[in-house]
C-alpha cells in the first residue's frame, strides 16, 4: 500500500510524454497542457484533481496555508481562533481569548474564583487572588495604596491607566467589549472581533445580527452561540382576545346580549 502522506507523483511515461511535447522538466500533460502537479490548483497531484476554495495546491495536496487547518469550509489558525481553539469547533466562552490553542483570560489577566481579573488593579484580588485591600485603599500595580501614582487615575477602588485599561478606557467606567482592546484611550477591534457595518467591532460568536459572519442575522428572537443561530421561539398564531371571542359568540359586535322581545 502506498503511503497517503506522499503524493504519488507523475510516472516516468508521463514525464517522457510531456518532455517530448516540449514541456519543462517535471511537468506532465493534462488535457494537452503542460502542468506541474505539485502546485496547480486545477491538477493537484494528478490531472483533473481540482482544489476547492479555500484550499490550494501545495506539494501535490489540496491544503490550507501553512499554520492553518480546515474547519468546516474555512481555513483557520486553531492556535488563535476563539471559534476553533486548539481543535475545530472548540468555542471559547465570550470572556476568554484563544492563546496558543487554549481558551484563557486576556493578556495581563488571571482567573480568580472562575472569573478573569487583573490582579494589578483589582482591589478584591490585589497582587494575588483573594488579597483584598482595606476600605479607603486603592489597588495599584498589585499593591494597596492610599493615592494613585502619577499617570494613573482612581476609578472605583483601582488605580488605572485610562490609555490602556479595557474596563476604564479613556474615562472611568468605559468598558471595551471582549473582542476589543484599549489603545490610547479608545476601544479598538482585535483579531478576536470583526468589523461589520458602520465600523462596529462585533463578536461573531454571540452577536445575533452577525452570527458566524458579518450580516449573517439570526431569525427574530433566536440567540447566537458559538457562531451558530439557535432556534427561534414559537409564534403564537391562534391567540384571540378573550373579549373579541366572547363578542363573536354572543352575536353582537360588543359582546352584549340580544335585546329581549318587546323590551322597553
Amino acid at each position: 500500500m502506498s503511503n497517503p502522506e506522499i503524493p504519488p507523483g507523475p510516472t516516468m511515461e508521463e514525464l517522457a510524454e510531456a518532455e517530448a511535447a516540449g514541456c519543462p522538466v517535471g511537468n506532465v500533460l493534462c488535457d494537452g497542457e503542460c502542468v506541474l502537479l505539485s502546485g496547480d490548483d486545477r491538477h493537484c497531484g494528478s490531472c483533473d484533481n481540482a482544489c476547492a476554495a479555500p484550499l490550494s495546491c501545495r506539494e501535490g495536496y489540496c491544503s490550507c496555508p501553512p499554520g492553518a487547518d480546515l474547519c468546516g469550509d474555512s481555513c483557520v489558525e486553531i492556535v488563535r481562533d476563539p471559534m476553533n481553539c486548539g481543535a475545530c469547533g472548540n468555542v471559547c466562552e465570550a470572556a476568554l481569548s484563544c492563546l496558543a490553542g487554549d481558551c484563557t483570560c486576556g493578556a495581563g489577566e488571571v482567573t480568580c474564583g472562575g472569573a478573569c481579573t487583573n490582579i494589578t488593579t483589582d482591589a478584591s484580588n490585589c497582587g494575588q487572588c483573594g488579597s483584598t485591600c482595606e476600605v479607603g485603599y486603592l489597588c495599584s500595580r498589585g499593591g494597596c495604596v492610599l493615592d494613585c501614582p502619577d499617570g494613573e487615575e482612581a476609578c472605583d477602588d483601582s488605580c488605572v491607566d485610562l490609555g490602556e485599561d479595557p474596563n476604564h478606557c479613556g474615562r472611568c467606567g468605559r468598558t471595551c467589549s471582549a473582542v476589543e482592546e484599549c489603545r490610547f484611550g479608545s476601544c479598538r477591534c482585535t483579531d478576536l472581533g470583526a468589523t461589520c457595518g458602520d465600523d462596529d467591532c462585533v463578536d461573531l460568536r454571540s452577536d445575533p445580527a452577525h452570527c458566524g459572519a458579518c450580516d449573517a442575522a439570526c431569525p427574530e428572537g433566536a440567540s447566537c452561540s458559538g457562531g451558530v443561530c439557535g432556534e427561534a421561539p414559537p409564534v403564537d398564531a391562534g391567540v384571540v382576545d378573550a373579549g373579541e371571542d366572547a363578542g363573536a359568540d354572543a352575536g353582537t359586535p360588543d359582546g352584549g346580549l340580544e335585546p329581549a322581545d318587546g323590551g322597553a
